[in-house]
């Protein structure tokens, strides 16, 4: 599942065909950062991917930590002007199993003036 190798994790048992209940366990780590400034944020060398963030999909950038434990990067939900794709489009590329790198969604949220 592409969620997991983009968060470098692993389940400790082969995924069963869908339908069929199991229960598993997730073995790994991952970091998740929050940024207020734009420009730190967009200064990241990362892998960028669409990421569900406060019940919208926005950017994300996926880096690697000094420990070796890849860190999710978002823009706070509050940040007026943080790029914001498609609900319905995001859900059907991670069904389809997007590629890891979009391009930068074109509309942008309009929030409260609530500007960091």
């Amino acid at each position: 599942m592409r969620w997991l190798d983009n968060y470098n994790l692993s389940v400790e048992k082969e995924i069963p065909q869908e339908g069929t209940f199991v229960s598993m366990k997730i073995e790994g780590a991952y970091q998740r950062a929050t940024y207020l400034d734009p420009a730190e944020f967009f200064a990241l060398d990362g892998s960028q991917t669409r990421i569900l963030d406060n019940a919208e999909y926005t950017m994300g950038i996926i880096t690697e930590g000094e420990d070796g434990v890849r860190v999710v990067n978002v823009l706070n939900c509050n940040f007026r002007n943080r790029p914001i794709y498609d609900y319905p489009e995001s859900r059907r590329l991670e069904d389809q199993g997007a590629p890891p790198e979009p391009p930068l969604p074109e509309r942008r949220v309009q929030k409260s003036s609530m500007e960091p």
